[in-house]
């Protein structure tokens, strides 16, 4: 395995990657990166280098994590990344392969193939899958896992009626959401997520290239950035989209619950045998009666009748 094109300069790639201080934004007091290509990258990201540095390690992550559907065991690889490698390097596409965080999949569950909704939310705001801060990856994941439990159809419209993209002025970090002027629908994950930064990795596509692997990309083009992009799409909740009829009335559903709920709580639904009954208990059995009762939900309660029987006659 070579190493990347991309290389920190200097005999000791940590720290002759950045410069004391600088940037573009006077109120930024983080280090600048020196290589011309990245200098849009805040200097703090270019100090970390990844601990998966070894094929034993990468190997006992593979058989460790759950990070791809079982279909995709002989199709996916985690690899290590050498001592120069940095999370915003832009990709190789021989073989294709996208730079994850261990945390994304031990934390919150994401698994490779990313779903359609998650690979078009990363297109439409134009980041990578580690540019996206960890605590708004908990955003997209439970909101895919609330939408199925309430029998909502997912839409980006109505995701990002309640959120919208924090950032400043280059050069950027992280990529995180934020509540929109509507209230956002969870709690962060964690408060404090910082352990995260030097836990990353490449997963690595069995295909030689892009015009044959089907798993990140389609007929040749990459279904979503596979590499940090240098501008990020801003957005101001739902503000300049179009909605339609369904979509508004997906949003009102959605805004009368006691915002906001509990992320861990949330996310354990995807694991529960009757998430219905769990959700009514996250939210209150009254607050559950409100919302059947304002939107007819009668598909929810004969469900729920149902499931009942069976647990009863079982």
């Amino acid at each position: 395995m070579g190493k990347p094109k991309e290389k920190i300069t200097g005999s000791r790639a940590k720290d002759a990657s950045v410069q004391k201080r600088g940037g573009n934004n006077r109120k930024d007091s983080h280090p600048k990166i020196l290589v011309t290509r990245y200098k849009w990258v805040r200097g703090d990201v270019g100090k970390y280098e990844s601990k998966v540095s070894n094929e034993m390690e990468a190997s006992l992550l593979q058989h460790k994590l759950k990070f791809c559907l079982p279909p995709y065991l002989e199709q996916l690889s985690i690899e290590p990344c050498s001592s120069e490698e940095r999370i915003f390097f832009k990709v190789s596409t021989s073989p294709p392969h996208v730079y994850m965080y261990q945390c994304l999949f031990r934390d919150l569950g994401v698994v490779i193939p990313f779903t359609p909704f998650e690979f078009e939310f990363l297109k439409k705001i134009n980041v990578a899958p580690s540019q996206l801060h960890p605590n708004s990856w908990g955003f997209v994941l439970i909101f895919q896992i609330l939408c199925s439990v309430m029998g909502i159809k997912l839409s980006l419209g109505v995701f990002m009626h309640f959120y919208q993209i924090k950032l400043g002025e280059p050069p950027f970090g992280w990529v995180s959401l934020s509540g929109s002027s509507n209230v956002g629908l969870f709690q962060i994950f964690l408060q404090s997520y910082k352990k995260f930064k030097e836990e990353f990795f490449k997963v690595q596509s069995a295909h030689k290239d892009a015009t044959s692997d089907t798993i990140f990309h389609l007929n040749g083009e990459p279904k979503f950035p596979l590499s940090w992009k240098s501008q990020p799409i801003r957005f101001y909740g739902s503000k300049g989209l179009v909605l339609s009829a369904a979509e508004k009335k997906d949003i009102e559903k959605l805004e009368v619950l006691a915002r906001p709920l509990e992320s861990k709580a949330i996310l354990l639904l995807a694991g529960s045998k009757n998430p219905q009954d769990d959700l009514e208990s996250i939210m209150g059995q009254s607050k559950w009666r409100e919302l059947k009762a304002k939107y007819g939900d009668k598909d929810v309660e004969t469900e729920k009748v149902e499931a009942k029987k069976k647990k009863t006659t079982g």
